[in-house]
């Protein structure tokens, strides 16, 4: 939708008051059933596996120091020794610059290491994990927790059979799947959203709104308080990015770019500066403007008041978007055009770093 007419004469109910409405948490589009207590067996086992991080953590950092120091010491001979050969410039320096970029990664990987016994620290202390059971929804592109868990091969995926997630409680990091333990490490981000109201009052939708719509039934429904103060969250959060992270971003890349014209290529500081502003302010007005777009349309969401609701119709030819090859009713906002809803249940995308409280 390119377009909407505030204008346009509004029913009745435009100005009704908002049913207040609920918040759930999902894992994967899978509610929270309940905790469960670490037997004496896990406990064990979640220290050592502490113990066997803190060894990874003091052999990556040796690494990571030997590299780094070796490096160091390839940088200051080429500095020391400018009437060297070209050949033996090229010998030093490709190793040294190979060791720096081996060390930065080794210390990058030690901290993560760190940040992984931290998360084990807090699982013991908790001594519980939180369980989430239910069926996936595969249509869901969104949520990138349940992408991250599909190639696990853990979960069943035919959207009728129940899954069990059991996560540690502070940190939302996988400690098994299905009563498996999964290979690798997992930490996922929960959907914290308003609930799909069960017993909304569903609307048509005069076809003028939307006249290019999928072939499908087009209806709408009023917006919960809940969801109204979850979308007007969205739009202070673009304009937090607009006023403090945009201009950080906008001055580490001309920064960069000064960075690698001016030292890096040897060229003139004032030209080096001249591009790298152009540069940064040539990106920063196209992300500004979308981010502006977006904070817009949402801002416009909530104050219409309105969430749509398109039903394929399963009788109609399957187009080649992925969505449309499902039959599940998708909700989504007009104006900005964002999926709200799938299947009964909130997207995925709609999280936040709040967590409920045990239960």
């Amino acid at each position: 939708m390119d377009r909407y007419d505030n204008d346009l004469p509004q029913p009745e109910n435009f100005s009704h008051t908002l049913e207040e409405g609920e918040v759930v948490q999902l894992c994967a589009g899978m509610p929270q059933s309940g905790t469960r207590e670490f037997d004496p067996e896990e406990i064990e086992e979640l220290m050592a596996d502490r113990v066997l991080l803190l060894h990874m953590v003091f052999a990556r950092f040796t690494m990571a120091l030997f590299c780094l120091v070796l490096s160091g010491c390839a940088f200051a001979f080429l500095r020391v020794s400018a009437d060297i050969p070209l050949w033996l410039k090229v010998l030093v320096g490709v190793p040294a610059i190979v060791a720096l970029l081996w060390g930065l990664v080794a210390l990058f990987r030690t901290l993560e290491l760190l940040l992984r016994r931290r998360v084990l620290r807090r699982a013991v202390e908790a001594g519980y994990v939180r369980i989430f059971e239910g069926a996936v929804n595969p249509d869901d592109y969104t949520d990138k927790s349940l992408r991250w868990l599909l190639p696990t091969g853990l979960l069943y995926e035919d959207g009728e059979q129940p899954n069990r997630v059991e996560l540690y409680p502070k940190d939302n990091v996988v400690h098994s799947l299905n009563d498996c333990e999964p290979d690798g490490w997992y930490p996922l981000i929960l959907t914290c959203a308003a609930a799909v109201p069960e017993d909304a009052l569903v609307l048509d939708v005069p076809n003028e709104w939307f006249p290019e719509a999928a072939e499908g039934r087009m209806q709408r429904r009023r917006q919960t308080a809940a969801e109204q103060h979850e979308i007007l969250s969205y739009a202070a959060e673009g304009r937090r990015r607009l006023r403090i992270i945009l201009p950080l971003w906008v001055i580490s890349t001309f920064l960069a770019v000064v960075f690698l014209m001016g030292r890096l290529l040897q060229l003139d500081l004032v030209l080096s500066a001249v591009v790298a502003g152009v540069l940064a302010a040539t990106v920063a007005l196209q992300q500004g403007i979308t981010i502006w777009r977006k904070t817009r349309a949402l801002a416009t969401d909530a104050e219409f008041g309105w969430i749509m609701i398109l039903t394929p119709d399963p009788s109609e030819e399957s187009s080649d978007d992925e969505y449309w090859d499902s039959d599940v009713a998708m909700e989504f906002l007009p104006v900005s055009e964002t999926v709200w809803s799938l299947a009964g249940r909130p997207a995925g995308w709609r999280y936040a770093a709040q967590l409920q409280p045990r239960s």
